[in-house]
């Protein structure tokens, strides 16, 4: 895992000695639909592991950093600049939302202790 020193022509390979496979974001701003386009080049157990690794990586988060430089980097004017910024934006507020929801989730049991036990008191209490 590295990240390019550069941005690279549209259509140029990766940094890569080999390219083993690729995963392709494509997504319609006016429906917010969007497509997810793999194309693995190497059906190895080795390549299945790194795409494994991959897939876990982007359901973590752990991504983030490089689509954010990847993105930066294609960044060569300032109406490009204000995509980025509004980019992040985005992403900052679905993840404090995504946050939230977990911290709501955690703090409620799935069921209450009283909806499972009858708690009658202390017979010394009497």
């Amino acid at each position: 895992m590295r990240l390019q020193k550069k941005s690279p022509p549209p259509g140029v390979v990766p940094d890569l000695d080999s390219v083993s496979g690729c995963v392709k974001f494509f997504w319609d701003a006016q429906t917010g639909d969007f497509n997810v386009i793999l194309n693995v080049e190497d059906p190895t157990e080795m390549s299945s592991e790194i795409l494994g690794m991959l897939m876990c990586y982007i359901s973590q988060g752990h991504m983030t950093p490089f689509l954010a430089e990847s993105l930066e980097l294609w960044c060569d004017s300032p109406d490009k600049m204000e995509f980025y910024t509004n980019t992040l934006k985005t992403w900052n507020i679905m993840k404090g939302l995504q946050e939230e929801q977990r911290a709501v989730s955690e703090e409620q049991p799935l069921i209450h202790p009283a909806d499972v036990f009858r708690f009658k008191g202390n017979p010394d209490d009497n």
